[in-house]
């Protein structure tokens, strides 16, 4: 499976923006809506890092047990 370079065409959020990229490292900012969500997927080489601005965040991952409900993050917190 080849590596996707550019998502923005594979789900609608409110805003995107790209503050810093280098080979290896990017920074990118997406506001999304209440009704909007990131698709799940993986990846093989990168690490994601979330920081909730404004309102709350929930991350399903592939690694929770069934019996662990996924985070729901606030402003503020960090998973």
């Amino acid at each position: 499976m080849e590596a996707v370079k550019d998502s923005s065409h594979l789900y609608e959020v409110e805003r995107r923006a790209r503050h810093a990229e280098r080979p290896g490292f990017r920074i990118s900012e997406l506001q999304i809506g209440p009704r909007q969500q990131v698709p799940w997927h993986y990846h093989n080489n990168v690490q994601d890092t979330f920081y909730v601005l404004q309102g709350r965040l929930r991350l399903f991952l592939r690694e929770q047990c069934a019996n662990d409900p996924s985070p729901l993050l606030f402003k503020g917190d960090r998973p």
